[in-house]
């Protein structure tokens, strides 16, 4: 006997989409420029600041980044090489890296919802 299979559900995700974030320049390659060193160049921004866009545009042909596009990165902030330290210490030490990351709280506390706190 054949069993018809259910038809496959629809899935839609949903993405939240900050207003707020950086534009970065990336290359034809796919990679992000930067200096080698983890530092890449990018400016804040809100999403489809056209100023913002202009300057980094500006700027990539100033360091010869060569062929690309401002890309933003919603959601995304810049840190110091301090704040780095202290959110690799916070997260060695089972906690969140970032106190201020309410999306990662609100999915902690999804978590410990369903999974309980063991």
């Amino acid at each position: 006997m054949i069993k018809k299979l259910p038809n496959k559900p629809r899935v839609k995700v949903i993405e939240p989409d900050a207003e707020y974030g950086l534009y970065v320049w990336k290359m034809e390659t796919g990679r992000i420029f930067g200096d080698g060193e983890g530092n890449f160049m990018n400016i804040p921004a809100r999403k489809y600041d056209i100023q913002a866009i202009n300057r980094i545009t500006q700027a990539a042909a100033h360091y010869g980044a060569g062929p690309g596009k401002a890309v933003f990165m919603a959601g995304v902030t810049r840190i110091s090489d301090e704040e780095h330290s202290v959110q690799v210490d916070r997260m060695k030490n089972g906690l969140i890296a970032s106190e201020f990351d309410t999306g990662a709280w609100a999915d902690a506390a999804k978590g410990l919802k369903v999974h309980g706190d063991d």
